[in-house]
C-alpha cells in the first residue's frame, strides 16, 4: 500500500493533499481502514497542479458524510473544518422512504420542494455559528435530530428537498464566510456526483468555477481513500499527520495505529 503513494511523483501535489487530510473526516484516527486501500490503484501524477493561480486560488469541498472545506492557497496559512451534514442526512431520509442507499443524481429531491419553516428550523442549529476550527459528525447530524425538527405533516420528498438545501446552502455560507476571495471550487466525495447538489451550488456561488478534484490529476472518489493511504505512510514512519491550525489541536501528532494481525 504503501508504494501506492510513492508512485505519487509530483512532491508539491502529495504536500497539498496532505495537509488537507485532517478536514476529511480525520481529526484523529484510531484505526487505518481496509477498505481504503482496495480502492486504490496505481498513480503516476507527473504534471504540477495548474488549477491555482497566484490571484485565483480555490478550494477543496468534500461533500461525504460530512461536508467539510480545504483551503490550499498558493502562499499562507492551509485552513479547513466541516461546514455540516454533507450526504448524512439525505442518505438515512431516502433509505427510511425508498429503500435506496443514496438518492442517486439527487433526483428525488429535486422532486419535491423546500420547505421554508424546515429549513430555517434546521440553519437554526448552534453548529452552523460557530467558529473554525470544528468538527462534527452523526453523533449530532442523524436522523433523530431532523426527526426533531418535523411535524409530521411534511411529505417525504419535500423533506428531501429541503435535505439538499441545507447542505447546499451550509457549503455555500461557509465559503462566503471564510473564503470570498476562493474563485475555483473543486469537489470530491459520493455527494459531489449529486448533480442537483452541485446545481444548486453553482446556483448560489455564481461567480466561482466549480469543478471535481479530477482535474487536479485525483478522482473526486479516491480522495479520501489517498487520505487513509498517505496517513499510513505518514504512521509508518512515524511522521506526524495532523495541522494543528486546522484541527485545534495542542501540537503536532502521529495519528493511527499499527496492529499486526
Amino acid at each position: 500500500m504503501v508504494d501506492y503513494i510513492l508512485r505519487i511523483k509530483n512532491k508539491a501535489l502529495m504536500k497539498r493533499f496532505g495537509w488537507m487530510l485532517e478536514s476529511l473526516e480525520c481529526n484523529y484516527v484510531k484505526k487505518l481502514q481496509k477498505q481504503a486501500y482496495k480502492t486504490m490503484i496505481p498513480l503516476d501524477i507527473t504534471r504540477p497542479i495548474t488549477g491555482f493561480e497566484d490571484k485565483k486560488w480555490g478550494i477543496i469541498v468534500n461533500i461525504g458524510g460530512i461536508a467539510n472545506i480545504t483551503s490550499l492557497p498558493v502562499s499562507g496559512s492551509v485552513a479547513g473544518f466541516d461546514c455540516g451534514p454533507g450526504n448524512i442526512l439525505m442518505d438515512a431520509w431516502c433509505f427510511k422512504y425508498t429503500g435506496m442507499v443514496f438518492d442517486r443524481d439527487g433526483l428525488w429531491g429535486r422532486s419535491g420542494s423546500v420547505i421554508p419553516r424546515l429549513l430555517e428550523n434546521l440553519l437554526a442549529c448552534s453548529y452552523f455559528s460557530l467558529p473554525p476550527p470544528k468538527s462534527t459528525g452523526r453523533d449530532l447530524f442523524n436522523i433523530d435530530w431532523l426527526q426533531s425538527c418535523l411535524t409530521g405533516d411534511e411529505a417525504a420528498q419535500d423533506v428531501q428537498s429541503t435535505l439538499l438545501r441545507l447542505t447546499s446552502e451550509t457549503i455555500a455560507r461557509a465559503v462566503l464566510a471564510y473564503f470570498p476571495a476562493a474563485y475555483e471550487i473543486y469537489l470530491c466525495g459520493g455527494g459531489a456526483r449529486n448533480i442537483a447538489l452541485v446545481e444548486q451550488l453553482q446556483l448560489t456561488l455564481l461567480s466561482r468555477k466549480i469543478m471535481l478534484t479530477d482535474v487536479l490529476g485525483i478522482d473526486g472518489d479516491w480522495v479520501e481513500a489517498c487520505a487513509f493511504a498517505w496517513l499510513a505512510q505518514q504512521a509508518i514512519e512515524k511522521i506526524p499527520g495532523n495541522l494543528p491550525i486546522v484541527t485545534g489541536a495542542h501540537g503536532k501528532r502521529v495519528l493511527g495505529g499499527i496492529y499486526p494481525a
